[in-house]
């Protein structure tokens, strides 16, 4: 009995050592969630298309919670048969057209039963036409063969000058027509510079309008800046010299395109087929046919395809009928991008890797149609919106709540909520668009040692559940870092620290327990 009592005493005394070691080595540390920066930078969409905005709308600092909120505007104001945004619609026409009286006509009728129907819809509408000229082409025919005049300008580079605006962007519908019946009264066939009529109508767009460019041209361009239509060749190197010039003409023209898209200007074209570029190259001073040429690559590297086109929309001539396509199809573009609804809006948050380690994330709007399967793999999740209109809001709040708020590895560290946030959306008349904003809001776990060791304060017991959380005056988001320093970081319950004396003293007291034990086995 007497041995049993001893060891107890001595167990106790073990017992209130490893105790005293624990309470000693255990830091508590009073914790708070800082935000360092309210929102990330507003994002304005292409051509002030629409707002996206990012922010922290309140947060709980002792529970280490933010409620954050994503903000999608579409800035277009919505438009009615007398009002809306300002609208100019420009149309490229081959001055060459005006050659055929007949089918000039049928051209003329449709573009004003357009311009009817467009001023109907909306009387703020403008519509004006750019002629596309350029060196003048006077070629003749000799049997089977076929050579050009003294007067022709084959040999003549075309310029940015080779287009001409018929008529300025106006809604007087007499204006716009008598423009029409006056273009090209000489009759003068030119090589067509399409390159040309792109900037000449980039160039006299008002800058604040919304606005649309109709190509009506429907054949490959003969020139471009800085080439000709001339040749001199062989039947040998025909083709090669060919292909050379196709390319150089290719390359400018199909810049031109692009700068539309970089300049938010709403390109509709009209074009016969995919591979109309099969024509004859005759030999300049003999007028013999040397090569007919098919081009079907280089006018799809120009153009795209119908179902892909290098930029904005394309119908072809061939599945319907041009006043159809004019009258209705384009109409219904016209009338979509003066709305400027926005469609299949798709808008993908990357979270940082520090916010998806430490905390955890809630959707609070059950209804918003929000897709998360990729979240835990891929760190983003997608927002998708069918539909906004001119002047509406879309708008989707989470929440982020910290895991554990004594964890000492992101103690002062600065913590951004997300990486970057994709936005993509097809304007009004289905062009597909896509952006990027790399900025973010931030927030920092703030930590204080608690001198009152005895009190097991500040204990955290986060879950991931979607309270509401009052935004108090206290609470107050203000967009600046704290800049005061955290005091330097101790080990924290649990560290390897404390387990490696915790282990020490195990050690020395099972030892000490030994010996003992040994001891009154010896006395026994």
């Amino acid at each position: 009995m007497r041995k049993i009592n001893k060891i107890f005493k001595i167990s106790l005394i073990f017992i209130a050592l490893i105790s005293f070691f624990c309470i000693s080595f255990a830091d508590v540390w009073d914790t708070t969630l800082e935000v360092v920066k309210k929102a990330s930078n507003v994002k304005m969409l292409e051509n002030n298309q629409g707002r996206l905005t990012h922010e922290i709308t309140s947060y709980d600092k002792k529970a280490g919670e933010i409620k954050l909120r994503l903000t999608l505007t579409n800035t277009a104001k919505a438009s009615d048969e007398e009002a809306g945004a300002p609208t100019e619609i420009y149309i490229i026409l081959s001055e060459n057209l005006a050659i055929n009286e007949s089918n000039y006509k049928n051209f003329c009728a449709h573009i004003q039963i357009l311009a009817r129907k467009v001023f109907a819809k909306n009387s703020n509408a403008k519509i004006g036409i750019i002629g596309m000229k350029g060196p003048i082409y006077d070629w003749v025919e000799e049997g089977d063969n076929r050579r050009p005049t003294e007067r022709d300008e084959g040999a003549v580079d075309g310029t940015e000058n080779d287009s001409e605006v018929v008529i300025k962007a106006t809604n007087n519908y007499e204006e716009l027509t008598a423009a029409l019946e006056n273009m090209n009264q000489s009759k003068q066939e030119y090589y067509v510079n399409l390159q040309s009529a792109l900037i000449t109508a980039q160039k006299t767009f008002e800058k604040d309008a919304n606005k649309i460019l109709i190509s009506l041209y429907d054949r490959v361009p003969y020139v471009s800046v800085g080439t000709h239509d001339k040749i001199v060749y062989t039947k040998e190197n025909a083709e090669e010299l060919i292909i050379e010039k196709t390319k150089k003409l290719v390359e400018n023209t199909k810049q031109e395109f692009l700068n539309l898209k970089k300049d938010g200007i709403n390109f509709i074209q009209l074009r016969p087929s995919d591979t109309d570029l099969n024509q004859p190259w005759n030999d300049y001073d003999t007028g013999e046919l040397i090569l007919n040429f098919d081009g079907t690559e280089y006018v799809r590297n120009l153009y795209g395809t119908f179902e892909n086109p290098t930029y904005g929309k394309m119908y072809s001539l061939e599945t319907e009928s041009f006043q159809k396509i004019v009258t209705e199809n384009v109409y219904a573009d016209i009338v979509s991008s003066m709305n400027q609804v926005m469609t299949s809006i798709k808008i993908r948050e990357y979270l940082t890797q520090e916010i998806m380690d430490n905390f955890t994330m809630t959707i609070d709007d059950v209804d918003a149609d929000v897709d998360i399967s990729n979240l835990a793999k891929s760190r983003y999740f997608t927002w998708n919106i069918e539909k906004l209109a001119p002047g509406s809001m879309a708008v989707l709040n989470y929440t982020l709540r910290i895991k554990d708020m004594q964890n000492t590895d992101i103690f002062d560290k600065i913590l951004s909520v997300n990486e970057k946030i994709d936005i993509s959306y097809k304007d009004g008349i289905g062009n597909e668009k896509n952006e990027t904003e790399p900025s973010s809001p931030q927030v920092k776990l703030i930590g204080k040692k608690n001198e009152n060791t005895n009190t097991n304060t500040n204990t955290n017991t986060n879950t991931n559940t979607n309270k509401n959380v009052s935004n108090t005056p206290n609470n107050t988001v203000k967009n600046t870092a704290d800049n005061t320093t955290a005091p330097t970081i101790l080990p924290k319950a649990g560290s390897k620290i404390l387990l490696a004396v915790t282990l020490a003293v195990a050690i020395i007291g099972g030892f000490v327990l030994y010996i003992n034990y040994r001891k009154l086995d010896d006395v026994k």
